[in-house]
């Protein structure tokens, strides 16, 4: 009886080291936050402030934020002002790295530490996209995830 007591408690010790070992694995692994297009000024500094809050929580992680160039899809309205549907323009070049800049300057602006966030550039995208990752301090990194080589781009215009 004590044998087999002694059995049953090493293999449920067994089995939950196994558990712990394989949960702590799963949250090595970096976590998307959120993954949107192009959109106004307010919600940029918003959707950032959200994943600065989720860093804020968790101390022992870090952020990522990937920018990748591509198509603009802008709403398009009828005559009394309702969306009815997206139109897709080219962006311009240096875009997505202007929009870096605003990232960080946000950043700045909040006090954040700039140690703790990677801004990236993630090259060419079907449409133009930011990408909000969080992953713990000893995980690697997301790395950019481009699906095009290249994309049509309008030069940018004098003086903007």
């Amino acid at each position: 009886m004590e044998l087999l007591l002694k059995i049953g408690l090493t293999f449920v010790l067994v089995l939950s080291v196994g558990t712990a070992v394989a949960w702590s694995q799963t949250e090595n692994v970096a976590r998307l936050v959120d993954e949107y297009g192009v959109t106004n000024c307010d919600d940029y500094r918003g959707r950032i402030d959200i994943l600065l809050i989720d860093l804020q929580k968790n101390p022992d992680s870090r952020g990522a934020i990937i920018v990748y160039d591509g198509n603009l899809e802008l709403p398009k309205y009828d005559k009394q002002g309702r969306q009815v549907g997206l139109k897709s323009i080219r962006s311009e070049v240096g875009l997505a790295r202007e929009l870096l800049r605003f990232y960080k300057n946000h950043l700045l602006f909040r006090y954040f530490p700039m140690d703790r966030v990677d801004l990236r550039y993630g090259g060419f995208r079907q449409n133009f996209t930011t990408a909000l990752w969080s992953f713990p301090k000893e995980a690697d990194s997301p790395k950019p995830t481009p699906t095009l080589l290249t994309v049509r781009q309008r030069k940018k215009k004098k003086g903007s």
